[in-house]
């Protein structure tokens, strides 16, 4: 029954892997089915419904062509709950030397009443009714199914030689598979009674007197029952006569059906090509609406803009400022009294008479005045100073390259002087002025001295009106009616994996939080966990081949955002070799052939195809993460991550660096802790996504038109 199977695999690199379904309290006699897996012919599995703590239930697993079965302990069902809990089985590899947990498994299991018992008798153990009926009913219903398949084999025979519908050598092998399944029903039947018979007497010898009468009825009825599994197989073997005899009409009918086939085919090629006209027509029809709903959408978000910025010029007279003729950049409230400083040795004088501006930004070439009074030109001076805010010295004073005006004085006329050109490199200067009233000073640059005395700071370009009417006006735009689509691996597909919080087992990560921000954007998720960038065999889900879908179902789309590469550096630490995505090399120039079983081949093609799939959009790709599990031992992450850098580069595509500018260091505790899931670093959790969705969130804008 596979009812009673539970699968989980194994074939991705996981914290924690997960049955395909969840269970039931008080259910009995399950299996779990392990695959995906390299697992030794046996292997010890514990199972718990704690994950940290107690003892746990060893079994002994079997592994036959690459899958692992093992009994699930069922005392683990019968725990007294009232709420949901899961089941952990811990996978356990030993050799003569040691002993490795290599898997975590989890199997959800849900609360309910409790099973009742069928057994009126007390005293008789309820488990060895159960036993006796599971194997009487197994027993029939293999002796049904078996005369059932024969039945229905000579009937579909008959059916066959009716029609033509089959020929000879389809009807033999037809009778073929028939004989065979109905001899193994009969070998798995006898196997069945034989074994729960045994298993019944086992428990027959620890039960008291009156126990085993029932028992002993139970056994005389699975006797009977196998006497009509004899019966059905009789039954079976005239079966198999009819069928022969249908063999042989359906040799006589393959003639006819020859030249049914034979028009039937003609038929076919003329409405497939009906059909690959329709689909034709259908697919222009398609583009053309596409095209005319974008040319609609681009002419009222066209109208919309007009009207912003004719309302804009609007405003702007009463918001905006004109550029003062004068700027006083002289701040009285920030000087340094009681000092002066000397431009050739360095040294700052201390001088009551004496008080200095602040750092004023300079640059070479800057044509510098200020405030003089009458008589004292002589004790006033300029310096010069680095980015550092340290003085620059030079053997000749900049005194020397000052004039004197009635009011003022300018430094300047130093540009191809020898003697300055350290001067060059100033950043900064200050001016010391003696005996003076501090409140009445001006400083300008590059501009006319002014012939009135303007206060620190008039000259403006905008009020704080305009500052405040831009915030509140400005529309981000950048997202407006736009559809982005979004593939990788599992840190993009984005699933929550804390029971605790709402969104549990649902996807919410960069894509879902970017589309509750931009809400007039549609943000598609094309993510599935475990997947690789590079092909792989005997799978079709690849990042890479799963752009052929994005495609067909949004060719129009606005920006393609790509992601991946963890999964693949993952495989390098599988025993089968044949089964490692090696790093490849970058190919030489854009046509060369691309080797996509490798990351370095796939990766091009990958980025190749999205270029020209949808040529003059957005085509993105985000590195990865530290992933702290990725960085040890046969996996050297890094490297692929610095391959995908090169490998975008080479087909200008735009790189977003999470690798070494994430800010999110999952190599320590604190942050594995806090913004990823199960403490692992792998996957972030929503506080881990916020913290990236920054990031993103800015350099799509950027990017796309």
């Amino acid at each position: 029954m596979e009812t009673k199977i539970t699968t989980v695999s194994l074939a991705t690199k996981e914290d924690k892997y997960y049955a395909d379904k969840t269970l039931y309290q008080w259910n009995y006699g399950q299996i779990l089915r392990i695959i995906d897996a390299d697992l030794p012919m046996a292997v010890e599995i514990g199972f718990s419904t704690t994950e940290k703590s107690g003892d746990s239930d060893v079994r002994v697993g079997s592994t036959n062509n690459g899958v692992t079965t093992v009994a699930i302990p069922n005392k683990l069902f019968e725990e007294e709950r009232s709420t949901d809990y899961s089941i952990y089985a811990f996978v356990y590899v030993t050799d003569e030397n040691s002993g490795t947990t290599v898997h975590e498994i989890v199997i959800p299991v849900k609360a309910r009443a409790k099973q009742g018992d069928p057994s009126e008798d007390p005293s008789i153990d309820p488990s060895i009714f159960k036993d006796a009926v599971n194997a009487v009913n197994a027993s029939a219903e293999r002796a049904e199914t078996a005369e059932k398949s024969a039945k229905e084999s000579a009937d579909k025979a008959k059916e066959y030689a009716d029609s033509a519908g089959k020929s000879k050598g389809d009807v033999e092998k037809e009778r073929d598979n028939a004989i065979s399944a109905i001899s193994t029903e009969k070998e798995s039947a006898l196997r069945g009674i034989a074994s729960k018979t045994y298993e019944s007497l086992q428990k027959i010898q620890s039960q008291t007197e009156s126990s085993q009468n029932g028992i002993k009825q139970s056994i005389a009825d699975a006797t009977e029952k196998k006497t009509e599994l004899d019966g059905a197989i009789s039954n079976a073997t005239d079966a198999k006569g009819n069928l022969d005899k249908a063999v042989q009409s359906a040799g006589n009918a393959k003639t006819e059906l020859d030249i049914s086939i034979g028009k039937v085919e003609e038929k076919k090629l003329a409405l497939d090509a009906t059909v690959e006209q329709a689909n034709t027509v259908d697919a222009s029809l398609k583009e053309q609406i596409g095209s005319a709903e974008q040319i609609q959408a681009n002419v009222e978000q066209i109208g919309k803009n007009t009207q912003a910025i004719s309302s804009l010029n609007e405003d702007l007279d009463q918001y905006l400022i004109k550029d003062a003729a004068t700027s006083n950049i002289f701040d009285s409230s920030k000087v340094e009294n009681g000092c002066r400083y000397d431009g050739v040795t360095g040294e700052r004088i201390v001088n009551n008479d004496y008080f200095t501006s602040d750092f004023i930004p300079f640059k070479f070439g800057d044509v510098l005045r200020w405030s003089m009074d009458g008589g004292n030109w002589f004790k006033q001076s300029i310096t010069l100073w680095d980015q550092n805010k340290k003085l620059i010295t030079n053997k000749k004073n900049t005194s020397d390259f000052t004039t004197v005006d009635t009011n003022f004085k300018t430094f300047s006329g130093y540009e191809n002087n020898p003697l300055v050109d350290n001067w060059k490199s100033a950043k900064y200067f200050r001016v010391s002025f003696y005996r003076t009233n501090v409140t009445n000073k001006m400083i300008v640059k590059n501009i006319d001295f002014p012939n009135e005395f303007v206060p620190y700071g008039e000259g403006k370009k905008y009020s704080e009106r305009l500052t405040q009417h831009i915030k509140s006006t400005a529309v981000d735009i950048s997202f407006d009616n736009k559809t982005i689509l979004f593939s990788g691996d599992s840190i993009m597909a984005g699933l929550v994996d804390d029971s605790t919080h709402e969104k549990y087992n649902t996807l919410y990560g960069w894509v879902e939080m970017l589309g509750e921000k931009h809400t007039s954007s549609k943000c598609i998720n094309y993510g599935i966990g475990g997947t690789t960038i590079a092909k792989q065999s005997g799978k079709t889900n690849s990042i890479l081949e799963r752009l052929e879908k994005m495609y067909t179902e949004h060719p129009n789309a606005d920006a393609i955002i790509l992601e991946g590469g963890v999964n693949d550096c993952y495989t390098m630490t599988l025993e089968d070799s044949t089964k490692h995505i090696v790093l490849g090399e970058i190919s030489n120039g854009y046509n060369a052939a691309l080797d996509e079983t490798t990351f370095s081949g796939a990766m091009e093609s990958l980025l190749k195809n999205a270029i020209i799939k949808w040529q003059g959009k957005f085509i993105g790709f985000i590195g990865v993460h530290k992933v702290p599990s990725a960085m040890v031992g046969a996996c050297d992450f890094k490297a692929y991550m610095q391959r995908a850098k090169e490998i975008c580069e080479k087909w200008s595509v735009p790189y977003l660096d999470l690798f070494n500018e994430s800010g999110l260091c999952y190599h320590l505790n604190e942050i594995k802790q806090n913004f990823s899931y199960g403490n692992g670093g792998l996957h972030p959790n929503i506080e881990g996504y916020k913290v990236d969705l920054q990031k993103i969130d800015k350099w799509i804008e950027r990017n796309i038109e």
